[in-house]
């Protein structure tokens, strides 16, 4: 049974009114069938029509001794003739994607092979000469073990997801009778702390679905259950 750990590489991070040219948004060790998700959202330009463009840069590398030559290449903008960031991208260890004019958020799900496997960075850069930009970015790294373990025991995680939700779930139900068994004396904190329980056992249950298809290898709806919990909690919140 095959699954993902999530790693300590989840990073949310905001920018506002920047007019740096390059953002470093991460840099973080991912083995062999590691998967990265890169998402940027809220991307607003001061002057979306000013030629060049705002692109995602992910290079990887076995040491970061290069780094120094790199930005030095991204801060002059020299993306398509430096040479060693064309060497990178035909060796396949680095890939640059262009963010379209007037789009507001982009979105990236990679899995690293036994070719790029190391350091791999991630740079947003902004070639638009006297543009500012606010964006948000949020990097989830995730780690293919051997074997789909918590590391506190031998539980596979899809049983584990199933097992808590339901728990999660029955404990709602019994905190919303005691709310109805007692209308008199239920405040609003209550109430509040019967929706927060109610949310943690869907958030548990979208859990329990995610790796249940990532255990049998379907990755991709795996990450477009993962993409839907997060777009219903940016909705609800």
């Amino acid at each position: 049974m095959l699954g993902f750990f999530p790693s300590r590489g989840l990073l949310d991070i905001y920018f506002e009114n920047r007019d740096d040219r390059v953002f470093h948004l991460v840099t973080y060790g991912i083995e062999d069938n590691g998967l990265i998700d890169i998402t940027v959202g809220n991307l607003q330009s001061s002057y979306a029509e000013a030629p060049g463009n705002i692109s995602i840069l992910i290079y990887s590398s076995p040491t970061l001794s290069h780094i120094p030559s790199l930005l030095e290449a991204l801060n002059s903008c020299q993306l398509s003739s430096n040479d060693l960031l064309i060497k990178a991208i035909n060796e396949k260890k680095a890939e640059l994607f262009d963010i379209p004019n007037h789009s507001d958020s982009w979105g990236k799900v990679l899995i690293a092979n036994s070719i790029n496997q190391g350091w791999w960075s991630v740079y947003l850069v902004n070639c638009k000469d006297f543009t500012t930009i606010d964006f948000w970015s949020r990097i989830n790294v995730y780690q293919r073990p051997a074997h789909n373990f918590l590391s506190a025991g031998q539980i596979p995680l899809p049983f584990f997801f199933l097992v808590t939700c339901i728990l999660q779930h029955l404990l709602s139900l019994y905190w919303l009778g005691l709310l109805f068994h007692n209308p008199k004396h239920a405040k609003n904190i209550h109430y509040c702390f019967f929706l927060v329980l109610l949310f943690l056992g869907l958030e548990t249950n979208f859990y329990a679905v995610k790796t249940i298809f990532m255990s049998t290898g379907i990755d991709a709806v795996a990450w477009n259950v993962d993409r839907f919990t997060s777009d219903l909690y940016f909705f609800l919140l």
